[in-house]
């Protein structure tokens, strides 16, 4: 089940990518050019999908992991595929490696404390310090000094408000003295959703660029509003300085013709 859920997210990746790969090409050497060859913020969504296999995934251990930890590779045409050889021996090796794909997690090496954040704003994924002294006011979080309040069943919990672990609570569980690190590790599919998020939203990246497209499109209808404008007024006047001068070469031809009557005419008197 495992390895059929990473094969769909894979499939689902590459199926965007090669949309966007085949939407932002330049049409170099006569290829076509796609429809968004150019534009800057669907470039910039490939490039943050093609970082996926690169960028490190935290929180999850005393160590980073990739998705090549999984057996994700990334073949010579950009699209990922997937060692099932690979995967099958990691998740054989330790089937919570699959977290750092599909489930986001607290957790904390120490037994005496829990750890747990909030949904829509959670701290930043990594590993933070926890330390406090039995008696003592204040406990330390991430090197910082933090007063506790406490919950219903009469316990401190520890939240901290600046920084990386802003937001991040830890629940001492007894009041004894206590020291260890708590972690926050992001899921890889909650941070494509939170990237989505970005994009989409009503002040989104995409929704920012289709206004300014649509602005854009705007100035150029205005604009060419303008020129046509231009274009008439320059014909009509051109219209009329060509019939003016198409009657002054009428005049010429009569002039000409009644000159070379009344030539013809002293040539006879000769």
């Amino acid at each position: 089940d495992a390895r059929a859920r990473m094969q769909s997210f894979i499939d689902s990746i590459n199926t965007v990518k090669t949309f966007l790969k085949t939407e932002t090409q330049r049409g170099l050497n006569g290829a076509e050019p796609g429809s968004l060859a150019g534009d800057v913020t669907a470039t910039a969504i490939l490039r943050e999908l093609s970082a996926l296999t690169t960028t490190p995934i935290t929180g999850y251990g005393s160590t980073d992991y990739y998705l090549a930890n999984l057996g994700v590779r990334t073949e010579r045409d950009g699209t990922l595929s997937l060692d099932t050889n690979a995967f099958d021996a990691a998740i054989l090796a330790d089937p919570t490696v699959a977290d750092i794909v599909f489930s986001s997690k607290y957790s904390t090496t120490d037994a005496n404390i829990s750890v747990s954040g909030l949904t829509n704003y959670p701290p930043e994924p990594g590993s933070y310090s926890f330390s406090y002294n039995s008696g003592a006011s204040t406990g330390a979080l991430d090197s910082n000094s933090i007063t506790p309040l406490t919950n219903s069943n009469n316990q401190k919990v520890f939240t901290g408000t600046s920084g990386n672990s802003k937001n991040l609570s830890v629940t001492l569980l007894n009041d004894t003295t206590t020291s260890g690190t708590v972690r926050f590790g992001r899921s890889l599919i909650d941070t494509l959703q939170a990237y989505i998020e970005t994009l989409t939203s009503s002040s989104g990246t995409i929704k920012t660029r289709t206004n300014t497209l649509n602005a854009d499109l705007a100035t150029y209808a205005d604009d060419q509003s303008d020129l046509d404008a231009k274009i008439e007024a320059l014909t009509n006047d051109y219209n009329t300085k060509f019939g003016s001068m198409e009657a002054m070469v009428t005049q010429l031809n009569k002039t000409g013709e009644y000159l070379t009557s009344m030539m013809d005419a002293w040539n006879k008197k000769d």
